[in-house]
């Protein structure tokens, strides 16, 4: 059993450093980000909503290629 949980540790591992440099692997960063600004500074909520719609419209509009 101990070491199926480790190489299932080992597979997440690799699985994380092999996408730290992904642009979706950004957009979660920036998504994290905004959720901490959210439960800590609300009242930059205002601001930051419009950061994400902005964010999120740049993202659905810019090519991967």
């Amino acid at each position: 059993m101990r070491e199926w949980i480790k190489d299932k540790f080992e597979i997440s591992k690799d699985w994380v450093i092999d996408r730290r440099h992904e642009r979706t692997s950004l957009d979660g960063i920036a998504l994290i980000a905004l959720g901490v600004i959210a439960l800590l500074f609300s009242p930059l909520m205002n601001i930051a909503a419009w950061a994400a719609i902005v964010y999120g419209a740049y993202t659905l509009i810019k090519s991967d290629f």
